[in-house]
């Protein structure tokens, strides 16, 4: 009995010098600060490194804990509106004594452009014109679309100053620095790298892109043909999407007069290395008659629109070094142009797929594929005198199809970023038109 006793005793005390030890393990604590002296709270304190791992976030007053030890790790404090802070940490740095960090403003040219050179350079960094919107800049501008938000860039401008929401799509250019004066556009419209240009008549197509999906705009003003070919004469606007690291929700309504309304919606996630988002967008309005009051006949009618958007994406990382993705998206639109028989409509499809991979011996390889197939309607008429009647004059449908891939490859020395790609297309469309003369209809093909 005595020696069960002197057994348990010696657990219990090795126990207890075991947990003794735990509790007296340093804890790292500390205040984030501005340079003004103010607490900054709410920011993201993490440990990284070899066998590191905790995060914290600092309270109202500014001050955070996160268990030790943590020497041999490197602490990482981030903020909104402030650069990040990174300090090694040791034995000495992990004491008893709060660390005191101070954070300083994020600077301007910190923010990364991809268009102006086709890789991620600071805007500070490059001589082009260059400029980007953020998602949180699109979010609360007045402009209900996105050509329309686009227009406070200086030199950017629309064919016939018509946005999107009224404008017939054969008009729907995009004008850089004033090259391209038609609806065929001179600037280059990319989504992740993939062309959103109409591949048929290059015009663009602004409601394919749910707004609450964008996570910001670059727009390189001036000519960009030596590194994205002919189609970017006049620049280059690039739409990057969300990848949340995180589950999210981001959703945007509106309603006006008119029978007006508009929805968007994005979610998103990941899990461990995988990534799924998905976003959906309509958008519909009665319209209004276009001719004047004293001047109108029974054929005129309001001119309204419909349309509406999805798209899928699932994309994969392997480690820090390379990513996979792959985006399936649908697009349909119906206008009516003021008269019953002047309609038009467009259904598109498109899979796009692309993968990264990053190697600082052998450079950074970007690949882009992608297939679409488009079908766009469109009916014209001849109205009577006194605009009491109209008789149908020619009925065009245009459908297309476009497949292409681009290759790049970039290296960066000490001084020099090189950089050297390939990229493949083909368009492949037909105009098919009815014409109809004295009641009569005659078929052309083209």
């Amino acid at each position: 009995m005595q020696a069960q006793l002197l057994s348990c005793a010696l657990l219990f005390s090795l126990v207890g010098t075991s947990l003794a030890q735990e509790s007296t393990r340093p804890a790292i604590r500390g205040e984030v600060r501005d340079q003004t002296g103010l607490p900054v709270a709410g920011a993201t304190v993490e440990l990284r490194g070899e066998g590191c791992n905790g995060t914290a976030r600092t309270d109202q007053a500014g001050s955070f804990q996160l268990d030790g030890p943590a020497a041999g790790c490197t602490l990482v404090v981030s903020a909104s509106g402030f650069a990040a802070y990174t300090e090694p940490l040791t034995a000495r740095t992990t004491d008893a004594a709060p660390l005191q960090i101070t954070l300083a403003p994020a600077a301007f040219n910190e923010r990364v452009t991809v268009t102006a050179a086709r890789v991620s350079v600071n805007i500070g960094d490059t001589p082009q014109s260059a400029r980007t919107l953020s998602d949180r800049e699109l979010l609360t501008t007045a402009a209900p679309t996105l050509d329309d938000a686009l227009r406070q860039i200086v030199g950017f401008a629309l064919f016939r100053r018509a946005g999107s929401r009224t404008a017939n799509p054969t008009s729907q250019g995009v004008s850089l620095r004033g090259v391209g004066a038609s609806g065929a556009s001179r600037a280059l419209v990319l989504v992740d790298g993939v062309p959103l240009n109409d591949p048929f008549g290059g015009w663009i197509y602004w409601g394919r892109v749910p707004t609450v999906a964008i996570e910001r705009v670059e727009v390189l003003r001036g000519a960009a043909s030596d590194l994205y070919g002919s189609s970017a004469l006049g620049g280059v606007v690039q739409i990057i999407t969300r990848r949340p690291e995180r589950p999210i929700m981001v959703a945007d309504a509106s309603l006006g007069n008119r029978g007006t309304g508009m929805g968007s919606l994005f979610a998103g996630g990941r899990w461990r290395n995988w990534g799924l988002a998905l976003s959906a967008e309509g958008f519909r309005t009665d319209g209004y008659v276009l001719v004047d009051e004293n001047a109108r006949g029974p054929v005129d009618v309001a001119a309204g629109v419909r349309r509406s958007t999805f798209e899928t994406t699932v994309d994969r990382k392997f480690g820090e070094r390379g990513s996979i993705f792959l985006r399936g998206s649908y697009f349909a639109e119906r206008r009516s142009n003021g008269t019953p028989l002047q309609t038009n409509q467009t259904r598109t499809r498109q899979l796009s797929a692309g993968g990264r991979w990053a190697s600082v011996e052998r450079g950074d390889f970007d690949l882009r594929a992608y297939l679409s197939a488009q079908v766009y309607d469109q009916n014209f008429s001849a109205v009577a005198a006194g605009r009491r009647s109209e008789t149908l004059t020619r009925v065009q449908r245009s459908p297309s199809q476009a497949s292409g891939a681009a290759l790049q490859w970039t290296r960066t020395l000490q001084r020099q970023t090189l950089v050297a790609g390939a990229e493949a297309r083909d368009v492949r469309g037909a105009s098919d038109e009815t014409i109809f003369s004295g009641g009569r209809p005659t078929s052309l093909a083209g």
